[in-house]
């Protein structure tokens, strides 16, 4: 199933579910429009069901094709989000949970939207070596 990024990055964004990379990009831009605009869908075909409910459960991906006008967040590397919607992950936000120790997660985590830990969170589980504590303390709080 095509799988559409709501988050824009220049040159796409990879992320990796049970060991397999999944690099959503631009498709072939349309005529007259230049590489890397926030204009032209960062898609990925991700023909596993269970990668597909995986990523749609974090909130940043849809299906290609459907709510075809939503808008796109650009995110430079290093940066954070111009634009964050409520039910758009920011992946930052993402990254930092997921580098972060359990200490600093439990001190912090009502700092976090409830859209980011679920992403971070099914990227733990997701992780060869998951944290039962990060995966726990988490879970705790989202009363999942």
């Amino acid at each position: 199933m095509k799988l559409i990024s709501k988050v824009f990055r220049p040159g796409g964004s990879t992320h990796v579910l049970d060991g397999k990379k999944y690099h959503f990009r631009e498709e072939k831009p349309a005529e007259g429009s230049k590489h890397d605009s926030p204009d032209i869908p960062h898609v990925c075909d991700v023909k596993d069901n269970e990668a597909v409910e995986a990523f749609l459960s974090t909130g940043g991906f849809k299906i290609f094709g459907e709510d075809s006008d939503a808008p796109a967040f650009v995110t430079k590397p290093g940066l954070q989000s111009e634009a964050i919607a409520d039910d758009v992950v920011d992946e930052a936000k993402v990254v930092e949970l997921r580098e972060s120790s359990v200490a600093h997660l439990k001190e912090n985590i009502a700092t976090y939207r409830d859209v980011d830990l679920k992403a971070a969170l099914v990227a733990e589980k997701a992780d060869p070596k998951p944290r039962t504590t990060f995966v726990e303390a988490i879970e705790a709080h989202l009363g999942a």
